[in-house]
C-alpha cells in the first residue's frame, strides 16, 4: 500500500476511535510494522515495510496500534488488548503471519560449516556460529559479505 494513502487511512480510523489528539508518524522500522507509543500520543507506522503490503493488511496493522491506544501500555497483547482487537475487527495476534512480506537483511555471515545469519546493521565485533558451537569459538567465526 501506498504510504500517503496508509497515513491517510491510519488519520481516519484514529479520528473514528477517538485519537484525535494522536499523531501518526513514519518511521524506517525493518523489524516491525507499527508501534504505539501511548505517552507521546504517537502511532507510528514502518516506511519500509509497509508499502510491502496490501491494504487489508495495513488496516489490521493501523488497528492493532489503535487497541493498544485504547486500552494503555500496560496491557500488551493480553486478554484485554485481545477483546479490544477483536472489537475493532484487529486479529488478536501480537506478530504477523510468518508468510507476510520481509525486507531482506543487507549484511549475511556465514559459518565455515555453511550455515548463515542476516544482520541489518554491519556486525562490529566477531560473531561465530551458535549451531556449530553453543560459545565464541574462533574456528566458528562468520565470514560478512554486504548484499544490496
Amino acid at each position: 500500500m501506498d504510504i500517503d494513502d496508509a497515513v491517510v487511512l491510519a488519520r481516519q480510523l484514529m479520528n473514528n476511535y477517538g485519537l484525535h489528539e494522536w499523531d501518526i508518524r513514519i518511521d524506517r522500522a525493518v523489524r516491525r510494522a507499527g508501534m504505539c507509543r501511548e505517552k507521546a500520543k504517537v502511532i507510528q507506522l514502518s516506511g519500509k515495510l509497509i508499502p510491502l503490503y496490501g491494504e487489508s493488511m495495513v488496516r489490521d496493522i493501523i488497528l492493532h496500534e489503535i487497541a493498544h491506544a485504547l486500552v494503555g501500555a500496560k496491557h500488551g497483547h493480553d486478554s484485554v488488548w485481545k477483546a479490544q482487537a477483536r472489537q475493532l475487527g484487529a486479529k488478536p495476534y501480537a506478530r504477523l503471519p510468518k508468510d507476510t512480506p520481509q525486507l531482506g537483511a543487507p549484511w549475511i555471515g556465514t559459518c565455515p560449516q555453511g550455515h548463515t545469519i542476516e544482520r541489518f546493521r554491519r556486525p562490529q565485533k566477531p560473531l561465530s556460529c551458535a549451531q556449530c558451537s553453543p560459545r565464541y569459538n574462533p574456528r566458528y567465526r562468520f565470514t560478512w559479505k554486504h548484499v544490496s
